[in-house]
């Protein structure tokens, strides 16, 4: 609940987005992908300001991408990438609070997900982003390639037109390594001490960086 509400508060923006204004007045973000997805979480002191996750294709039903461009083309869109499902995750709900911003959150959850996926045994990730708030251009800049042929697609709910990216997790972005160095030490000790606490519950986690 608590990150589904900052995701609500952030997202609905001032009211830019009413969708995530529920009727008694606080926001939401309620996901059924949550459940199969992999958090990775930022906290200031004891307050959640960002985060991100990773859904593997194989972990649930219909990926958020695959119900935007169709199953067809989906599946194409995964020959095209030269990977297969069980290797294959979907990266989403990319949220920073904005005051959080000039600290670049943002990139180090993007960084956060290589390690992740390594961990997952993903090797290619998609993701659907805006372009508004240059949010596809940001995660361009830290390997992402638009799929050719796939115009933007408008989303009422989000207010934004949505473009999807690939990223192939096995030749990354050589600008981008200070920041993904950062984050698998810091998430490497996380994940270890989890795993080996609970070696039979380690599923679908939250991942919490402070």
């Amino acid at each position: 609940m608590e990150l589904a509400e900052m995701r609500g508060r952030v997202l609905h923006a001032g009211g830019r987005r009413p969708h995530f204004l529920r009727e008694d007045g606080r926001c939401c973000d309620p996901d059924p992908l949550d459940r199969c997805a992999y958090h990775i979480l930022v906290r200031s002191s004891a307050h959640l300001v960002g985060s991100i996750r990773v859904v593997p294709l194989t972990s649930g039903p219909m990926c958020g991408t695959e119900g935007l461009v169709g199953h067809e083309r989906f599946e194409q869109l995964l020959v095209d990438l030269g990977t297969r499902r069980h290797t294959t995750g979907e990266v989403g709900r990319w949220i920073v609070a904005p005051e959080y911003a000039p600290f670049r959150m943002g990139l180090r959850l993007i960084a956060a997900v290589g390690a992740l996926s390594k961990w997952l045994g993903i090797h290619a990730v998609i993701a659907t982003v805006g372009t508004r708030g240059r949010q596809a251009k940001t995660l361009m800049r830290a390997g992402g390639r638009r799929v050719p042929g796939l115009a933007p697609i408008y989303s009422h709910k989000y207010d934004d037109d949505l473009v999807v990216l690939t990223f192939d997790l096995s030749h990354p972005v050589e600008s981008f390594g200070p920041f993904a160095i950062e984050m698998a030490a810091r998430l490497s000790l996380e994940v270890q001490n989890e795993a080996a606490a609970r070696p039979y519950e380690f599923q679908r986690q939250m991942i919490q960086v402070y």
